[in-house]
Formats: structure tokens, C-alpha cells, sequence
């Protein structure tokens, strides 16, 4: 048996390492999707340069709210069919949308018809509305580049975490790992007992008992950690992920990114003022 041990724990050792590694990447691409789209803010926030004006601020700020709505919506979309907090209907998904206001009725309509491809269509979106501003001097042509090569990268990041699902180890190799940790353990359960046997005259034998038990609990519970892991960062019995930090973070980013070259008009200085309340203009 001691020969024989050898090869369960190697391939224990082996697709526990695998299952880690695959859980870092769910990870390490869900910070690269939320890394694009605060690029794609950034990119907006600077590019928009009339915000203040009193002639065309509003409909640029209105335009931002947009954009706003745009990537918060796509990176919500993102965990659809892998968080089961987002879930896998397309209807249900994009209702919620429309209820908190990140899509409106139209835009709602629009998408019934792309449900096999929600996420690439709004993305496709970005990259319509960027070329619709464009054409209408809103946004820098010197930023085109920048921008169309970053909804790409978005494009990408959001397949990557897509199919990570499918980025698994060989179940022939996990089976087999499975078959020969039980017969160590079937051997150690029969081995144990006979190899600590005591002569005494109580009936009860506890150091091979506990032995035996301590043994099995630790075979068993790596089986255990590596099934766990292999079923990714949204099962909620497991080592989960909390999406919505992910979420509400980009959210703030956007909102604040948005918003930093906004100027208080006279208007709601004096609106707050009366109110009573405590104001500090912007420098």
C-alpha cells in the first residue's frame, strides 16, 4: 500500500494544481474585463470637451449618461449564463436592465431580437455611437484609434471569461484520479486495522480506527476541494466570487470619471442655497 500511494497523490497533487490555476484565470479575467471598460470611460471622459457649454453642454452630458448606461449594461451581460445571480434566461436578464435603467424601452425591443448575442451587440453598439458622435464633432478624432482598438480588447476579455467554462481538465484523467484514490482508500480501510492491530483484551481497537478514519478524511477531503474548485468562482457553496463589488465598482468609476470635468451652474447653486444646504463650488 505504501508503494501504491504514490500515484493518488500525485494525481491529486496534480489536479488540485489545475483547478487552482483555472480559478486564478476566472479571476485575473474578470479584473481584465472590469480594466477595459474603465479604459473605455476614460477614453469618453476626456474625449467629450463641451460639457460646460451652454449651448451643447446638456446634450453632451445627456450623451454620457448613455454611455453611462452602455457599460454598465455590458459588463452586467458579461456574467450572464455564469453567475446564477444574473442567470441564464435572456428575457428575465434583459427586464432587469430595463427596471433599473440601463436600457431603455426601445433599446429593450431592439436586443429581444440579438438574445443569442446580447453582449457582442451592445458592444457592437459602442462602436456605432462612437462614429454617430464623431460625425457630429462631439468626441476627438485623434481618439478614434485608441477607443476602437479598446472595444476590441473588450470584445475579447468578455469571449475569454465567456468560455472559461469550458477551459477544463480532462475528465477521462479526473475519473481515473477518482478510481484509484478509492482503491488506495479500500485498501487503507482493510491495511490499517490489521497493520495497527494491538493485542489487548479490550474489544475495541481506537489507534487504528482513528487512523484509519484520519486517513480516509484527508484522501477524500482533497477530492472534495478539487470538485469544488472545478465548478469556478460563482458556486456558491464554494470559494465564490462576489460579482456585485465587481459590478458597483465599475459603476462608480464610470459615474465619477463621467462626471470630473462637470461645472455647477449658477442655477443649482442658488436652488442649494436656498435649500439651506452645505455647497462647495468646484475650482
Amino acid at each position: 500500500m505504501d508503494d501504491f500511494k504514490f500515484l493518488p497523490t500525485f494525481f491529486i497533487t496534480y489536479m488540485i494544481g489545475q483547478d487552482v490555476t483555472r480559478w486564478l484565470q476566472w479571476l485575473q479575467t474578470m479584473f481584465k474585463v472590469q480594466g477595459r471598460l474603465h479604459d473605455v470611460a476614460l477614453v469618453l471622459a476626456s474625449s467629450y470637451r463641451k460639457v460646460n457649454d451652454p449651448e451643447i453642454g446638456k446634450q453632451q452630458r445627456q450623451m454620457l449618461f448613455k454611455w453611462y448606461r452602455y457599460l454598465n449594461a455590458i459588463h452586467y451581460l458579461g456574467y450572464f449564463n455564469l453567475a446564477p445571480s444574473v442567470g441564464t434566461s435572456p428575457d428575465e436578464v434583459l427586464q432587469d436592465l430595463r427596471t433599473v435603467g440601463l436600457l431603455n424601452e426601445e433599446e429593450y425591443q431592439q436586443l429581444q431580437f440579438s438574445t443569442a448575442k446580447l453582449r457582442d451587440t451592445m458592444v457592437s453598439w459602442l462602436g456605432h455611437l462612437w462614429h454617430e458622435e464623431l460625425e457630429r464633432g462631439w468626441v476627438q478624432t485623434l481618439d478614434s484609434d485608441v477607443f476602437m482598438r479598446k472595444i476590441c480588447e473588450l470584445r475579447g476579455v468578455l469571449a475569454q471569461l465567456s468560455d472559461m467554462q469550458d477551459l477544463r481538465v480532462s475528465q477521462m484523467v479526473r475519473v481515473m484520479m477518482v478510481v484509484v484514490t478509492n482503491i488506495l482508500l479500500g485498501l487503507a480501510l482493510i491495511g490499517y486495522p490489521t497493520k495497527m492491530y494491538d493485542q489487548t483484551t479490550e474489544c475495541f481497537q481506537f489507534w487504528p480506527l482513528v487512523a484509519s478514519y484520519l486517513y480516509f478524511i484527508c484522501y477524500r477531503g482533497m477530492l472534495h476541494v478539487m470538485f469544488i474548485l472545478d465548478k469556478g468562482p460563482f458556486y456558491a457553496k464554494g470559494d465564490c466570487v462576489n460579482i456585485d463589488a465587481l459590478l458597483v465598482s465599475t459603476e462608480r468609476f464610470v459615474f465619477h470619471v463621467f462626471r470630473t470635468s462637470f461645472r455647477s451652474s449658477e442655477k443649482l447653486v442658488n436652488f442649494v442655497l436656498k435649500q439651506n444646504l452645505p455647497f462647495e463650488p468646484e475650482e
